[in-house]
């Protein structure tokens, strides 16, 4: 953000807890120490006074863990108190917390402000400036400030706002009696995963006047071994536990690869342009032999102009236009038609088995790997490989006719041809065996950089708050510089092609031009229209070989980006999308919205613990039922199951007596309503982030979002319904967002049931129960599931 008027001082080290905790995909320990030196005393004291100890004591790997792209292997609770303490080891002067108490439930949120925040937490000696809706904490802060409408309407001291009277004063009050009410759901059953909390006792004996060391630029390797400089640590390489790396093919490319490129291109078109190409290199010949037989013709000097001269010209002129008319044919059926269809189908398999991949494979797979292949591999199949295979084919059609005519000529350049094509081709072999290693070594060396470049630009504002860019430009520099050690490689077995490809061709031409020097004392000598055919052909051989050794490794080279396609167009998919005719439940379904789970276990992949173990319970129709439990105990973990983004390792889960199992994803969704944790608003315009298919009018969509409480901001963006949402819905805050994601459900009542994910952690008590009034009233006919931290 730009300052436009004011001033602003700050004096000493800034640390920052954004309102979305942002992770990198390291280790959990990575994250907290984010470039700053290992201290075991302060650490372990963050890691308890950030109630993190139960949460590494389940992790197989404690604090070595991969959390994974943003954190995805965590819950959002785990997240932000990963972030907390990020900010709480940092050591700074100055500590911006933006809502951090949000995404736990109340018995942490306690913990977390009475051992970091608080008065009486690690955090007591330094300037703490806190975000909150958590209105029961601000009795303990020095200042109150209230903030409305982009202006702070008051401030002053707790026992001052208590004086005063004014809004700051009736929202205390107000959110104190609301706490006495019944809970606003009239909940019927409540049901309870794991309330146990640990708590931990305040280590006051952390002291955080040490100052901060340099920071050392930390990659992603968990094994750390001591050094002499006790200053510094030294890296071992050693695979992360549970990091997946990325999949590598070894040797030649299987023909299954060029199999399918080619039937992508089409038969009846590749058999087209394969015919240009054949047609354009034989009229080139007959050119060429047309030239020679002119030449021979007007070998005698005459005073007249020569009479067959508008019948050669007429020929060669007839022949240079087939040429071209072939070139043409060539060009349209080879780029046109063939590398569009190509690209267009290998472009388009992946993208529906990205679609319809299970969750274990995003869990797994880092976006830069996946943009990776969207991006560079689809290019090059698109733009580089029809060059290259074309290029192949035109050289090699042409190379071919080179020898037939120099071979036919002079028969004993046979002799010396053969052996020396067998030195090209173990060269080219030799050669190739490097390039295609390299080449796919040079593929996925990319994926980190694309990786590291968008995890950069979504926790840019967390890295300037630390001061860590330097840090990230050289983790990025070394990232580009080990995808460029492969880019040189590359560049120098070329320059090592060359040399041996050159010295070959000057062999072949001494030997073509030694045989015709030898042909002319024979006593039938080659006329001089062919000696000078023959010589410039000879001078040729050399481009024309090293252009065919080249384009053929070039073919292999790229075609492993067909290769590394093709691998993700057989993806393991989702279970069915539409369901089995005698399956499929009435157009109705469901009718009431009751759910039932049976001794239900779930794990998010192979080879992980269970997260759901034997879980029963039963919900009757139109009951408001809330899941309460400590971070991480496996809440919204139900939710997945529900949707079956992650399936059941046993037992059974119906809705309205019928197995969800049996029913396909697109309709099994369609009849399930959710606003999730991370509520998620996609770039365009509100208009259609609220209804996505257009069929609602503008009155229906005011209509939710003034029940939504949004009403009143989206009037004042420019444009209205049709304001800018930018990626991600960054110009929204979270708890925007979170009513965003609320209106557009209220607009879709399909379905009898809805999921509310911490639907409002992010707003304030006032308009979370205002909202809590509006869903009891709109869904009142709806079976609900409700996880949330504050249970009034």
């Amino acid at each position: 953000m730009y300052k436009l008027s004011g001033t602003v001082e700050l004096r000493g080290k800034v640390a920052y807890a954004a309102q979305t905790p942002w992770l990198l995909s390291a280790t959990l320990k990575e994250n907290i120490l984010f470039g700053a030196e290992y201290d075991k005393e302060l650490y372990e004291s963050v890691i308890e006074a950030c109630a993190l100890v139960d949460d590494l004591a389940m992790l197989k790997d404690g604090d070595e863990t991969q959390v994974g792209e943003k954190g995805i292997t965590l819950s959002g609770g785990q997240k932000a108190r990963i972030s907390l303490a990020r900010t709480v080891y940092a050591r700074a002067d100055v500590y911006l917390l933006d809502d951090p108490l949000s995404s736990v439930d109340a018995h942490v949120a306690r913990h977390l402000f009475d051992n970091v925040i608080g008065p009486t937490g690690l955090l007591r000696s330094k300037a703490r400036i806190l975000c909150t809706n958590a209105i029961p904490f601000c009795q303990q802060a020095d200042e109150l400030i209230m903030v409305r409408d982009g202006k702070i309407v008051e401030r002053g001291t707790f026992e001052a706002v208590l004086a005063n009277q004014g809004d700051l004063k009736q929202l205390i009050d107000d959110f104190g009696k609301k706490l006495s009410q019944d809970d606003i759901f009239d909940t019927e059953q409540l049901i309870r995963l794991d309330t146990t909390i640990v708590a931990s006792e305040n280590s006051g004996g952390c002291s955080f006047s040490k100052p901060r060391r340099e920071s050392v630029l930390l990659m992603r390797r968990p094994t750390l071994t001591p050094s002499k400089n006790n200053n510094r640590q030294v890296l071992k390489i050693q695979k992360p536990p549970g990091k997946v790396t990325e999949h590598r093919e070894q040797g030649s490319v299987n023909y299954d690869v060029y199999k399918t490129y080619l039937r992508a291109n089409g038969v009846v078109s590749g058999g087209i342009a394969l015919s240009a190409i054949v047609a354009q290199q034989i009229i080139s010949l007959l050119t060429t032999l047309w030239l020679r037989n002119w030449s021979s013709s007007n070998q005698t000097p005459s005073e007249n102009q020569d009479p067959h001269l508008g019948y050669f010209l007429g020929i060669y002129g007839l022949l240079g236009l087939l040429t071209s008319v072939a070139a043409f044919v060539d060009a349209i059926t080879s780029f046109s038609i063939c590398a569009v269809r190509c690209a267009k189908f290998f472009h388009d398999r992946m993208f529906g088995k990205i679609l319809r991949a299970p969750m274990s494979f995003f869990d797994t797979t880092p976006a830069g790997t996946i943009l990776n292949r969207f991006s560079r591999d689809v290019f090059i199949i698109d733009e580089i490989l029809p060059r290259v295979f074309t290029g192949f084919l035109r050289t090699a059609a042409g190379t071919i006719s080179i020898f037939a005519v120099v071979s036919w000529a002079v028969p004993p350049f046979l002799l010396v041809c053969v052996p020396l094509l067998f030195v090209y081709k173990s060269v080219q072999s030799y050669y190739l065996a490097t390039s295609r290693e390299i080449k796919r070594i040079d593929a996925i060396t990319k994926s980190p950089i694309f990786a590291m470049f968008g995890e950069t630009l979504a926790g840019v504002a967390t890295i300037r708050a630390f001061a860590e860019q330097g840090r990230f430009v050289a983790e990025n520099e070394t990232k580009v510089d080990r995808n460029l050690e492969a880019c040189f490689a590359s560049i120098s077995a070329n320059r090592w092609l060359a040399v041996r490809l050159e010295s070959i061709g000057h062999v072949m031409i001494l030997t073509v031009a030694s045989l015709v020097v030898t042909n002319l004392a024979a006593s039938k000598p080659l006329d001089s229209g062919m000696v000078g055919v023959l010589m410039s052909y000879a001078l040729s051989i050399t481009q024309s070989l090293g252009w065919l050794v080249r384009v053929a490794t070039d073919v292999e080279t790229n075609i492993v980006s067909c290769e590394r396609v093709i691998e993700y167009t057989k993806l393991k998919s989702e279970g069915p999308w539409e369901t089995v005719e005698h399956h499929r439940p009435s157009s109705n379904w469901p009718e009431k919205g009751e759910i039932v789970y049976e001794g239900v276990e779930c794990r998010y992949r192979d080879g992980l613990d269970l997260v759901l173990k034997g879980v029963d319970f039963k919900v009757q129709a139109q009951e408001k039922i809330g899941i309460c439990g400590r971070t991480g105990a496996g809440k919204s973990t139900i939710t997945l199951s529900l949707f079956r983004l992650i399936e059941k390792s046993a037992g059974r889960i119906l809705i309205d007596g019928v197995d969800i199992s049996q029913i396909g994803l697109n309709d099994l969704r369609s009849k399930i309503s959710i606003i999730p944790q991370d509520s998620q608003c996609f770039e365009g315009i509100v208009r259609v982030n609220l209804d996505p298919e257009g069929s609602k009018t503008d009155e229906e969509l005011w209509r939710v979002l003034e029940q939504s409480k949004l009403k009143g901001h989206i009037q004042s963006l420019e444009g209205g319904l049709d304001a800018k949402i930018e990626e991600g819905g960054n110009n929204l805050s979270n708890g925007q967002r979170q009513l965003l994601c609320l209106a557009r459900v209220m607009l879709q009542k399909s379905s009898k049931i809805l999921v509310m994910d911490e639907a409002t952690s992010s707003v304030d008590p006032e308009t979370d129960l205002l909202i809590q009034t509006v869903i009891r009233t709109e869904f009142k006919s709806f079976t609900i599931l409700v996880i949330a931290h504050r249970l009034k």
